[in-house]
């Protein structure tokens, strides 16, 4: 009887091994012509029924197809008992959530979303030119508002004021404010000196007034200031409407103008410009008439400009880099020019565009809002927060994240965590300088302030070494001395008393923790008075001469009631925590600042 191939059915030599056609190996001894399915279902089984016997988990080899036998590849076979385990497994894991892949950020926390205010947005950065005058102020304080009054904070999320102002505005690219509480009292604030707040002064320029010999008689309300200048563009030059002598024609900036049909010899009918605006550069216009809002040049050569209701943004050489799709994002706006730095003219907001800060640009369409670069990339994606206020010098911006308020700041490249560890490395140099310096010192972690980062103490041996306390900031640890174990404060309260001394001189010095740094608020001295006759009383207890530091630093004698009260009003002594005794070790503190979360 000639063989025939199991599978196909085809005739086979005497000792051929394989099936010329299908390739299926042919079997040692055929004594018969078995049909290929029925005979394959019973290889199989066998196969499988005798993996199970065994026990299973091993590889079987069986001749499966024509491609296996022809490769001859060895196939794994799971016995049953592996495939139930396998199928329990991946039912798991269908009802067990999945664990969260690791994040790819851009920003890191350095403020939590824990802030509740109805708005925190920046002032107007009014500048030289009215053509500038759609700027958002920007520095390391911005107006926190809550139930219509004002306020400030910092970056760093501490309140710098109370929340009590009625206006407040702010005064270009010196840091400077001017604000009016309920009561009509007013108030100046220079943030680089200190952040003193003192009473307010109108330091209005004499000769910005227009006098006798001017072009006009009557004055506008604009054309007295020779620092405000209005450009616009006539017969083919962009040219300056202000009348002063002092006044120039500076146009090199890159600007939007509007075109007039005439020469224009005050601010006032330069503010009276109605039609398109174009872009101009170096005198030059770098745009056709065909936006109808302009907002004014950011830091990075990007100008927002609006049509038909949506916004884009154009560099210097007339391209646009952001396409022209995106809705308002300033709805802090002053809209209102001449009163722009009147503090008893009522706000007069509307919706503009936010100017370009640090290379980067907010972005809104609806509710939604994106962060990107200048040249487009986005940065933050539409989703992460509910709005974004634009980028700071130190790379930081306000966030709001389902309804409360934070700070991120950006990262150069993505990070896998949005959680700020930064303070972590600079804590863990700053101690090992310390042991440097001085190897018996000990450290402690307190609270002084509301973040999330604690404060640190590096605790001299003696008196004449003192303490140290550090805090973090963005590119160090901002550290102040005082006297040994002298400090008490309110953990979390922002309030630090180094009420250190000797039985003669004392003190109470006074600090809270702002834009990153320990700020000194206010000082008092008590101590023997070498000038008096009795320097102690009927028990034999020292008479002391109390003194409180007031305004501009000047020190006035008050009474020991009168200063209690003073420093009481500060902080409360009955419910202020005390610095460690002696601290720990250097290598602990290290592990404590590793581990702590």
């Amino acid at each position: 009887m000639s063989k025939k191939c199991t599978n196909c059915g085809t005739e086979l030599k005497e000792k051929a091994k394989f099936c010329p056609v299908c390739g299926t190996a042919v079997p040692e001894e055929i004594n018969e012509v078995v049909k290929p399915k029925i005979a394959g279902k019973k290889i199989a089984m066998a196969v499988v029924a005798g993996a199970v016997l065994v026990g299973g988990g091993f590889a079987v080899y069986g001749k499966i197809s024509a491609k296996s036998s022809q490769q001859k590849e060895p196939v794994k076979v799971e016995n049953s008992t592996k495939k139930d385990e396998t199928a329990k497994t991946e039912q798991k894991e269908q009802e067990e959530p999945q664990k969260e892949e690791t994040g790819s950020y851009r920003y890191q926390w350095m403020v939590q979303p824990e802030i509740e205010a109805d708005q925190i947005y920046y002032g107007v950065d009014s500048g030289d030119s009215y053509n500038e005058n759609h700027r958002q102020m920007i520095n390391e304080y911005a107006i926190i508002e809550k139930d219509g009054l004002k306020g400030f904070i910092d970056s760093y999320g501490a309140l710098r004021t109370k929340i009590e102002y009625q206006r407040i505005i702010a005064h270009g690219n010196v840091d400077a404010y001017s604000m009016k509480d309920q009561q009509g009292n007013k108030y100046a604030l220079a943030t680089s000196e200190d952040d003193v707040i003192m009473a307010y002064e109108d330091d209005s320029d004499e000769e910005a007034k227009v006098d006798e010999n001017d072009f006009v008689e009557e004055t506008d309300g604009l054309t007295d200031n020779i620092y405000w200048n209005g450009y616009y563009y006539y017969d083919g030059e962009v040219r300056n409407a202000h009348i002063s002598d002092y006044a120039d024609s500076r146009t090199s900036s890159f600007m939007p103008v509007q075109q007039s049909t005439e020469m224009l010899w005050s601010l006032s009918e330069w503010e009276k410009l109605d039609g398109k605006y174009a872009l101009a550069n170096n005198g030059e216009l770098i745009t056709d008439f065909i936006y109808d809002e302009c907002g004014s040049c950011g830091n990075d050569e990007l100008i927002a400009v609006c049509k038909d209701g949506k916004w884009g943004y154009i560099n210097s050489t007339g391209k646009e880099v952001i396409p022209l799709q995106f809705d308002a994002t300033w709805n802090r706006y002053s809209s209102d020019e001449i009163n722009v730095e009147n503090l008893d003219a009522e706000d007069g907001t509307e919706e503009f565009c936010y100017a370009s800060s640090q290379g980067y640009i907010p972005l809104r369409q609806g509710d939604r809002w994106e962060l990107c670069d200048t040249k487009g990339n986005i940065i933050i994606p539409f989703g992460e927060f509910d709005e974004i206020l634009p980028v700071n010098m130190s790379k930081k911006c306000w966030v709001k994240k389902d309804g409360k308020w934070g700070v991120i700041k950006i990262t150069d490249s993505v990070v896998t965590t949005n959680i700020n560890e930064e303070w972590k490395q600079m804590y863990i140099d700053w101690v090992n300088e310390k042991i440097a310096e001085d190897p018996q010192m000990t450290f402690e972690l307190l609270y002084v302030n509301e973040d999330k980062i604690p404060e640190i103490a590096a605790i001299g041996e003696n008196m004449a070494v003192g303490t140290t306390l550090g805090t973090f900031s963005d590119d160090e640890v901002s550290e102040i001395k005082i006297d040994r174990n002298a400090a008490v404060y309110i953990q979390r309260g922002n309030i630090l008393d180094n009420n250190g001394g000797s039985m003669d001189e004392y003190h109470d010095k006074i600090y809270a923790i702002y834009n990153g740094g320990w700020m000194p608020l206010v000082e008092g001295n008590y101590g023997i008075d070498p000038e008096v006759m009795t320097q102690y009383d009927e028990n034999g207890d020292p008479v002391y001469k109390y003194e409180w530091q007031v305004e501009g630093y000047v020190e006035e004698e008050v009474s020991k009631e009168e200063y209690e009260q003073k420093r009481n009003e500060l902080i409360d002594l009955n419910q202020a925590k005390s610095l460690s005794e002696s601290g720990v070790s250097a290598e602990e503190i290290i592990q404590q600042i590793q581990n702590f979360k």
